[in-house]
């Protein structure tokens, strides 16, 4: 007897398939629990996450916006020293 079946298929090959397909075994409690809370933990993760790098990205055009402001301040008074120097207003020491 041969092991081809009409469409041409090999019967061990379609028998193969057959426990690989089904429905998933059923989740005892403590797994369901530990699952859900181990997904409900990761989607807060992910939250905190994309807060952090949020406010990281804050900072740190915080932080540029800061150092323009020092670099400005040391400029004018670079300025200022110039031109008390030159019109003599300068105190004597």
């Amino acid at each position: 007897m041969s092991n081809k079946t009409l469409n041409g298929t090999n019967k061990n090959a379609s028998n193969a398939r057959k426990g690989s397909r089904g429905p998933r075994p059923i989740q005892t409690v403590a797994q369901l629990r530990e699952n859900l809370l181990r997904d409900a933990l990761a989607r807060e993760i992910r939250k905190i996450d994309r807060k952090i790098a949020v406010n990281t990205r804050k900072r740190s055009a915080a932080q540029a916006r800061v150092n323009d402001a020092n670099a400005t301040l040391d400029n004018l008074a670079r300025i200022r020293a110039e031109f008390l120097a030159e019109s003599n207003l300068a105190p004597k020491a």
